[in-house]
């Protein structure tokens, strides 16, 4: 039960993440790929990922914004 309350939490970032996709996308010389629960998937930057990151659930995405 507690995983599907999680995965849809997924859904508000989508919003955010494309902001933030829009915002640094020609800034970021590094490609990122986020993985959050729920098989959402973000990439920051262009070209293949040179990082990736899983993001389990609500607090690991809390904790990359500090």
């Amino acid at each position: 039960m507690e995983q599907l309350a999680e995965a849809s939490l997924a859904m508000p970032y989508d919003g955010l993440f494309s902001q933030i996709q829009k915002r640094v996308a020609d800034k970021i010389r590094t490609p990122v790929e986020i993985h959050l629960w729920g098989g959402h998937v973000y990439r920051l930057g262009k070209g293949e990922p040179a990082i990736k990151i899983l993001v389990k659930n609500r607090h690991g995405l809390a904790a990359l914004g500090k």
